[in-house]
């Protein structure tokens, strides 16, 4: 996740973690079975956002740059496979 001031709480196998970013970060996690994940992104002040997610195979399953204004969330959900 790259961005320069911001929040990113998601959900992994019904389990919620808050994380926050200042300039970059990567946050990384274990799963055993697919799942959805589920991911909200506030921004502390106007700026663009990119968030990318990965596989456990290293598969880029998103790659998204996003302008995100101060106070507003971006809400996402993304398939993540097993195999």
């Amino acid at each position: 996740m790259e961005c320069a001031d911001c929040s990113l709480n998601y959900s992994v196998l019904n389990n919620n973690f808050d994380v926050t970013v200042k300039n970059s970060t990567d946050i990384k996690f274990s799963y055993v079975s697919d799942f959805e994940l589920k991911t909200s992104i506030s921004a502390n002040k106007k700026q663009n956002i990119r968030l990318v997610v990965f596989d456990a195979y290293g598969r880029i399953i998103s790659n998204e740059l996003t302008a995100v204004d101060q106070g507003i969330s971006k809400i996402d959900k993304f398939n993540i496979k097993i195999n």
